[in-house]
């Protein structure tokens, strides 16, 4: 209803509205270019703060995590997988179907596995490992027998007795896993109720006070006593779920009850130097009073020991050498069987073996980075060649911390800076800055071994980055609105376009710069406006101002304002024009023979003549868009302007069309000139010379350059208060000129006749004062 009324018609007329709109469009940019980035990266460095207060890897970032592991699965995918060591042999002997078809159901025979155990030896493998446990006794046959005999056949149950050491299959199995010198494998659980087996001996055992980064197992499954006590050493077979259940991790030292127990892959390594993995030296870095986290495991080498890094939790990314299988794999049953290939002799002599199985009904399937189905069993191949070629990946120290800051210092560029960038400019820094972060990321990734986790951060470059473009549209837009709208009625449409294309190049504040201005009347529109009725006043005016404003533009000018039928236009803004005064002129004397074709027009149809007269000016201006926020306009103001006015309102005086100031005259030397008359315009103390435009340079006939010759020497003799002479020269000039050019010469005469009459003063420099405007 308010917008229907006469209230809102009202509103309308005086601008309220753009004043409204433009508070609301400042404050949305305000609020929207500033203050949305702000805050989306105070909200990210919150999260990669957090990420810091990881406590015994209880807090996970669900989101940010997932991102990450999306990240760096390509990343893994994409990159140079970590190479297979030469100097080393890593073999996975493989329980796999076909091992389960010849060999029977697992768990096989432990008899079964005592002969493994030695066609292994005999094959020359240095180290054998069990990525399976052997937490149970196997049944003893001779006992089982015995007891079911014992009712019926008492003395074949009891000669069955005398079998019992015989058939202890898990004693021999023991004995040849101390003869194979075997590494054995072990579990630990989140859950103190499971407690099963015997634990290998401990790495070191911890001060009970010390607060260590660490996952929290609190129960675990080992082997048999028998084995364990038989066994090398033991490993710990578990590795680091994510999140999403994908394998990327390992740990190199792990907690349980007050100690530190080795993985499977160091206990390995250990064997096969020959070297006690409980004597296995590694270090911790305090962070606080009885706090600290792990930094380092010694690996043994045929020269020289060398220190792994760790992440603070111990464990390290497992450095996937390819896709499963990548690795040696030799089927159990051919081992038993004696059924190996040459090839496979070779790779089993000095060989480290890893036993395990790639059944899909064992149930040891992982799924990887690389593979969804990947053999658990090679997952600790990959960590013992990655321990063996010292191609060991961790977290680096302070990598959130790192990117808390890089965040904080992006999210200030992209407020600060880079949101003044045009949506194009932007789209480029934008991806420069992701090419940067990832390269960065693959550089320390591929060259220093170690993990940043940047997915936080490429995603905040991202919404930043996305955000100010479509910010830096829609401001564009209002901007190139704003520019249509501005200068829509005052500059052509061609001018507009080179606007849109470098917004730079225009101001609305407020600027002093060097303009020419015009102005242009229609002499005698009183008496014009009275013989006409106002439609049909309405339609000459339309009929002058539309070529008129067509020259202007034609001419890159500016129209300024239409007051009744003055024409007001400026040249030089918005836009640079260096040949402003020269582009005005010729607009100028256009706009002349444009009237006379118009008048001719005009008196054909019975309407009364028009004639024009131009003022123009150069000079320092005050420019930019003025007004209350009511009503604006972009405007020139300053003396300069007003001279221009007054130029203009004297060509009548003098019977010229056009005058000009003595700045565009200087500004305008490819033009033929009339000197006019030194004046002193109505408020103005400094005299000013004027002039008349008559042609261009070069195209001024004899007789008018003659003419123009002797008025030159006509005015020097007026000037030298030489009134005979002075009189005598403008009545010759009078007989022999044209109309046109006759009025100036009838005034220079009337004003020697009134200052014969006058008593000079003795620096009279021949200015006229003008009294009226």
């Amino acid at each position: 209803m308010f917008k229907n009324s006469a209230m809102w018609s009202l509103v309308q007329r005086t601008g309220l509205t753009r004043g409204v709109g433009h508070a609301v469009v400042g404050v949305w940019r305000f609020v929207s270019s500033r203050w949305v980035p702000l805050l989306t990266t105070l909200l990210a460095v919150v999260v990669a703060v957090e990420e810091l207060r990881r406590d015994e890897a209880k807090y996970q970032n669900v989101i940010f995590d997932r991102l990450d592991y999306v990240y760096y699965d390509t990343r893994l995918a994409l990159l140079p997988k970590t190479p297979i060591t030469k100097d080393f042999s890593v073999v996975v002997l493989d329980i796999d179907e076909r091992s389960l078809a010849a060999e029977g159901r697992w768990p096989w025979s432990r008899a079964k596995l005592v002969d493994l155990n030695r066609q292994l030896m005999d094959a020359g493998v240095y180290t054998i490992t069990y990525d399976v446990l052997f937490s149970e006794p196997e049944r003893n046959l001779a006992l089982e027998m015995s007891d079911l005999l014992q009712s019926e056949e008492p003395t074949i149950a009891t000669r069955l007795r005398d079998f019992e050491q015989q058939v202890d299959f898990d004693v021999l199995f023991a004995e040849s896993i101390a003869e194979a010198n075997a590494v054995l494998g072990y579990v630990l659980y989140p859950n103190e109720e499971i407690q099963v087996g015997a634990l290998p001996a401990p790495v070191e055992t911890l001060d009970p006070d010390l607060n260590l980064l660490r996952r929290n197992y609190i129960g675990y499954v080992g082997n048999l006593g028998l084995f364990q006590e038989a066994a090398s050493s033991a490993g710990l077979i578990n590795p680091i779920p994510d999140l999403d259940g994908v394998i990327r991790r390992v740990p190199l030292l792990e907690y349980y009850n007050g100690s530190l127990y080795p993985s499977l892959g160091l206990a390995s390594l250990y064997n096969y130097f020959l070297i006690d993995v409980a004597d296995a030296p590694f270090g911790l870095r305090a962070t606080g009073e009885n706090e600290a986290v792990f930094s380092w495991v010694e690996i043994p080498a045929e020269e020289q020991a060398h220190q792994v890094l760790t992440s603070k939790d111990g464990s390290v990314y497992v450095p996937y050498a390819g896709a499963k299988k990548t690795f040696p794999y030799i089927s159990a049953t051919d081992v038993l069987r004696g059924t190996l290939t040459e090839q496979e002799r070779l790779q089993l002599d000095g060989a480290i073996v890893l036993i395990g199985t790639s059944a899909l009904g064992l149930l040891d399937l992982r799924s990887t980075p690389l593979d969804s189905t990947y053999p658990g069993v090679e997952v600790h191949a990959n960590v013992i060649n990655g321990l063996l070629s010292d191609q060991l990946r961790r977290d680096l120290d302070g990598g959130h911390a790192m990117v808390a800051i890089t965040m904080l210092i992006l999210g200030a560029l992209y407020v600060l800076v880079f949101r003044r960038f045009g949506p194009f400019s932007l789209l480029g820094v934008t991806v420069l800055l992701m090419v940067v972060v990832v390269a960065g990321n693959v550089y320390l990734w591929q060259v220093q071994l170690v993990n940043v986790p940047v997915s936080s951060l490429l995603l905040l470059i991202l919404l930043l980055g996305v955000f100010n473009m479509l910010e830096g549209f829609l401001r564009e837009r209002s901007s190139r609105q704003e520019v249509r709208s501005m200068f829509g009625q005052y500059v052509p449409s061609e001018y507009i376009d080179i606007m849109l294309n470098d917004p730079d190049s225009i101001n609305f504040e407020g600027a002093n710069k060097e303009l020419t201005v015009l102005f242009s009347d229609i002499r005698s529109f009183t008496t014009i406006s009275e013989q006409l009725t106002a439609t049909q006043l309405k339609g000459l005016l339309n009929r002058y101002f539309t070529p008129i404003t067509g020259i202007i533009f034609n001419r890159k000018g500016t129209i300024d304002k239409y007051v009744g039928d003055m024409v007001m236009a400026f040249w030089g803004a918005p836009l640079e024009d260096p040949q402003h005064a020269e582009h005005a002129l010729e607009a100028a004397i256009d706009m002349i023979n444009k009237t006379a074709e118009l008048r001719d027009e005009f008196v054909a149809e019975g309407l009364p003549a028009v004639e024009i007269g131009i003022g123009l000016n150069t000079g320092s201006m005050n420019v930019g868009d003025m007004g209350s926020e009511y009503r604006r306009s972009y405007t020139v103001l300053g003396d300069a302007v007003n001279l221009g006015s007054r130029l203009e309102s004297l060509t009548k005086f003098y019977g010229v069309k056009i005058l000009v100031g003595p700045e565009t005259y200087t500004q305008c030397p490819n033009y033929f000139f009339r000197f006019i008359d030194r004046i002193m315009v109505k408020g103005k103390e400094e005299p000013i010379e004027c002039y008349e435009p008559l042609c261009r340079q070069g195209e001024q006939s004899p007789e008018l350059q003659a003419e123009i010759d002797a008025y030159n020497a006509a005015y020097a003799l007026y000037r030298q208060q030489q009134w005979q002479e002075a009189s005598d020269a403008f009545a010759a000039l009078l007989m022999t000129s044209t109309p046109q050019r006759a009025k100036l010469y009838t005034v220079y005469l009337g004003r020697i006749a009134d200052l014969r009459t006058q008593t000079l003063s003795a620096n009279w420099d021949g200015a006229y004062r003008h009294t009226s405007k």
